[in-house]
């Protein structure tokens, strides 16, 4: 007889204790598997825990390859904690039972923060974890999480995460009879920086273009001829006061004032943008031309003129009467102005 360890017969059926597999030889040395008469078989489980099964289930299998098994009939003595059963053939036994729990517990996760859309948050996020098992089940032994590539750890306590991007909290739970719970996640999105306001121009369709940006994206861009308010996905606002004439020929923008976040509102040196084209009387195209200035102690320029004729732009840049940069360059070379951190810039 050799013992072996503990089986499954199905996911709520389990052995109790170990299995044995009993070997009966003739003097040839050929194995036994049925005799003529009849035998009985005890085992004594009162070293065994059968507190998480069903005693109405407990009974005697058996098994000839260890891996498919059959419910033999069987006594069970709940006094003396024994289990008999009459039998006429060797192979492999075990005590089984079905668990009273069979059920993992279910687990989510609480996020607590500023929230614009959906699971988009402009604040460092309290991630609470809450787990419960099923109504007369063992109850929750362990809870386990990890965020991003980190390593699973046990779950204590609230925890806080604050890095700019996307997480991942991955998290599951164990009950008291080793149910286990699937791994399941839940993500979201750190995003504490206001959007920016660019403007920039379509050669394609001769007009200015104003949008939004953001590392994450644009949830929504009003404007007026008086005002630009901006939110990105996490309700970051950036609100712009200025001048928004844009009439498709000849347009012009100056901007006032900013504000991120409904904070402290920086004004700007008066500063004027005009952009606009010129055609031929055949309404072909003869050129672009973009010029930005900022009237501060001294006043700077950037000017661009582009022609089609030649397919090259002129670019001018000046502080008061120094010229940086005059000089004619291959190709288009548009001027986009941007907002950037409260201060104005420039790229082209």
């Amino acid at each position: 007889m050799r013992v072996s360890s503990q089986i499954t017969v199905s996911d709520s059926l389990i052995g109790i204790g170990s299995s044995l597999n009993l070997n009966v030889i003739d003097a040839t040395g050929n194995p036994i598997t049925t005799f003529p008469q009849d035998f009985t078989l005890k085992i004594d489980f009162n070293s065994f825990d059968i507190s998480k099964y069903k005693t109405d289930s407990i009974s005697i299998y058996s098994s000839q390859d260890g891996s498919s098994w059959t419910k033999e009939d069987t006594f069970v003595d709940l006094v003396n904690k024994t289990a008999s059963a009459t039998l006429d053939h060797a192979s492999y036994f075990a005590l089984v039972g079905e668990r009273m729990d069979v059920i993992a517990p279910v687990t989510k996760v609480l996020l607590t923060g500023s929230e614009g859309q959906a699971s988009w948050f402009r604040s460092d996020v309290k991630v609470t974890i809450q787990s419960q098992d099923n109504e007369n089940g063992s109850g929750v032994y362990y809870v386990g999480y990890r965020v991003d590539d980190d390593y699973f750890r046990e779950y204590t306590e609230s925890f806080t995460v604050s890095g700019s991007g996307e997480h991942i909290i991955e998290f599951y739970s164990v009950d008291n009879d080793e149910n286990i719970e699937e791994v399941k996640s839940k993500s979201f999105y750190i995003d504490k920086t206001a959007p920016e306001l660019k403007i920039s121009y379509d050669k394609d369709n001769l007009n200015t273009v104003l949008e939004g940006v953001d590392e994450f994206g644009i949830s929504n861009f009003s404007k007026t001829t008086g005002a630009i308010e901006i939110t990105d996905k996490a309700g970051n606002i950036t609100k712009i006061t200025g001048v928004f004439d844009l009439d498709n020929t000849n347009d012009k923008i100056s901007f006032k004032s900013i504000v991120y976040n409904r904070q402290t509102e920086k004004k700007f040196t008066n500063n004027n943008y005009l952009a606009g084209y010129k055609k031929d009387t055949n309404q072909n195209l003869i050129s672009i031309y973009q010029n930005w200035i900022t009237y501060g102690n001294v006043p700077s320029m950037v000017a661009t003129d582009y022609r089609t004729k030649t397919q090259s732009t002129r670019v001018l840049i000046k502080d008061g009467n120094v010229t940086k940069l005059d000089s004619w360059l291959s190709g288009v070379r548009l001027l986009s102005v941007y907002t950037d951190n409260g201060n104005l810039k420039f790229e082209y």
